[in-house]
């Protein structure tokens, strides 16, 4: 259920894309930007910079920006390597 007037929360890893998509869902069922919030673990600089462009009001948490996303580590919390 989306409730467009309280927090959302993402939680996402990978490319913005997905995360794009996503929030574009969000604001068509009247959530502010401003009252997203996107939580993930890691984040590249690409997809970081392409998120923040497009949703400037979105507020946005990581542990690390890095190069290289750690692909490794969904495969090993979720026991598929």
């Amino acid at each position: 259920m989306i409730v467009s007037n309280i927090y959302e929360i993402l939680i996402s890893s990978g490319t913005g894309n997905t995360i794009i998509k996503a929030v574009n869902v969000l604001k068509e069922h009247n959530v502010q930007e401003e009252n997203i919030i996107l939580s993930n673990l890691f984040s590249t600089p690409m997809a970081t910079k392409c998120v923040l462009t497009t949703f400037p009001q979105l507020k946005m948490l990581t542990s690390e920006i890095h190069q290289i996303a750690p692909n490794h580590f969904g495969q090993k919390y979720f026991g598929t390597d």
